[in-house]
């Protein structure tokens, strides 16, 4: 069997960052967050953060937080179904781990609480995770995954600087963020509730409907053989000509250059003013972060520019804070590529846009998960789970969801393997070969559960002409084979439209980073 791999995405709440499986979504509930729906059906995790006093003349912060675990552990040692209660050491404090098994309605839990002790004051800071699962998959690869996942985050968690304040709760402020890719060159993190729109010339712009600042990100391709330059010089010129060209006499500001290995970021901050000629009279002051990041590629450099601006009035709320400091990091690790050899065509007013907020999680027969367009709506027909628009006029592909098992017989340790060999080579034979994706070939793609062979090929249904992007995924368990089928379907004529074209790359990236229990 393949090692586990469990895709997870970045996001940020409150005054702490945490990293969660990459198909979970959220939702709101008391004082914390849960991640994936029902925690009777699904695993999840509920996460807050509470302040709690403690007696100054306890001694050291080592032995005030060991009187928060003492607490801890009257609440938990007379619970049902307590399996084990550790205190263990933290480089600012403690963690306490506590496993509670097989409750009456079949669920198993794993909580830590990571208590760290604030510096001259009766405060303990006490961050809280709570994952819950049904006791029937205790012992799966997702599980195992899931425990290591947030224990290795329960060890490190830290308090950020909050002057002379505590760190308090959340507050409901979440920021989820996904990695967007723009014309192929430029991939980077931005918020998931921002809307991205080409504006033409290389340059996007994006946005929120609820106001969380906006950005512009462009980009500028410089052929070269770098076997006959100083990269590292180049680089660095490269994004310092970028900023210095962003400014005139009027804006007398430093520039920050940093940089790393084959990559150079110059970054610097404007506040613009009333005698701005660009600002509009009655328009608020704004906040402009900066940043040109020039990355050496095959062929010569990209410099990618990214302008995030928010209101002046703004800039010190936790809220924008945060954003300057997840946009810093992403730009430094945007990954950049040579464009390709089509310009981006240009757009006027009309011009599709695509919504980083796109995907929501869902669950299939109970043990598939797999983010889709948020657009699309859901059916059971015949044995599969359909995924399709609301409108039945709208012409927005389909994607389709089934499943086989091929169940080991008594005495058959360890024939998953070869099973899911010979399936392989059986199916590649039926599709007629090695092949590339988009052609009626097939081709087969090692996953971090499995193998998925991919699919591309055009058939007549009921007098149209459509086009099956089809993906089978292979997993080998231990009481057999499973297939895991999952067909996307467009019309013929929509399949290069660019919008589709985006939709098939987006869909099949979810397909192949689906979580299957």
């Amino acid at each position: 069997m393949h090692a586990f791999y469990l895709p997870t995405k970045v996001v940020t709440f409150g005054d702490f960052t945490m990293r969660i499986p990459a198909t979970w979504g959220f939702e709101r509930q008391e004082n914390g967050l849960w991640w994936w729906g029902d925690p009777s059906d699904h695993p999840g995790v509920l996460i807050g953060r509470d302040s709690r006093s403690v007696d100054p003349a306890a001694g050291d912060d080592r032995e005030k937080a060991q009187a928060v675990a003492d607490e801890i552990h009257e609440v938990h040692r007379d619970m049902p179904g307590l399996r084990s209660f550790d205190v263990l050491p933290h480089a600012e404090g403690l963690v306490v781990r506590v496993v509670l098994g097989d409750d009456p309605d079949g669920i198993w839990e794993i909580r830590w609480y990571t208590v760290l002790v604030l510096e001259d004051e009766p405060t303990a800071v006490v961050t809280r995770i709570k994952l819950i699962f049904r006791s029937a998959h205790r012992d799966t690869p997702l599980a195992t995954a899931l425990d290591s996942l947030f224990h290795d985050q329960a060890m490190v968690f830290h308090l950020r600087a909050y002057g002379d304040r505590a760190p308090r709760p959340p507050d409901g402020f979440y920021r989820p963020l996904r990695r967007v890719t723009f014309d192929g060159v430029v991939t980077c993190n931005l918020p998931l509730a921002w809307i991205a729109r080409h504006k033409g010339n290389r340059i996007w712009w994006c946005s929120s409907d609820q106001y969380l600042g906006s950005m512009n990100v462009y980009y500028s391709w410089f052929p070269m053989d770098l076997d006959e330059v100083d990269v590292p010089a180049s680089l660095a010129e490269t994004a310092s000509a970028a900023a210095r060209r962003m400014l005139d006499d009027r804006r007398e500001v430093g520039i920050d250059l940093e940089s790393g290995v084959g990559w150079a970021v110059a970054h610097f901050t404007y506040d613009d003013t009333e005698d701005d000629p660009e600002r509009e009279p009655d328009d608020e002051p704004h906040r402009t972060h900066f940043w040109h990041l020039s990355r050496a590629v095959e062929g010569g450099i990209v410099l990618a520019g990214f302008d995030l601006m928010f209101p002046v009035a703004h800039a010190d709320a936790p809220v924008f804070r945060n954003l300057v400091e997840d946009m810093a990091l992403s730009v430094r690790t945007a990954a950049l590529a040579p464009p390709g050899p089509q310009p981006p065509p240009p757009l006027d007013d009309d011009a599709r846009q695509f919504d980083m907020n796109l995907l929501r999680a869902h669950t299939c027969f109970d043990f598939i998960n797999i983010c889709v367009p948020r657009r699309w709506i859901w059916d059971e027909w015949q044995g599969s789970w359909g995924f399709f628009a609301e409108d039945e006029d709208e012409e927005s592909g389909t994607l389709w969801v089934d499943w086989n098992a091929y169940r080991l017989k008594e005495g058959e340790v360890g024939a998953p393997a070869p099973m899911a060999d010979t399936a392989l080579q059986d199916a590649m034979e039926v599709y007629g070969g090695e092949g590339q994706r988009g052609s009626d070939g097939a081709e087969k793609t090692d996953l971090h559960d499995g193998t998925a062979i991919w699919r591309t090929y055009s058939a007549e249904e009921k007098g149209e002409m459509l086009r099956f992007y089809r993906c089978d995924r292979f997993l080998t368990r231990p009481d057999g084979l499973y297939i895991v089928h999952f067909s996307l379907v467009l019309l013929e004529s929509q399949a290069d439209d660019p919008e589709f074209v985006e939709l098939v790359e987006t869909v099949g990236r979810e397909i192949e980073a689906a979580i299957i229990l």
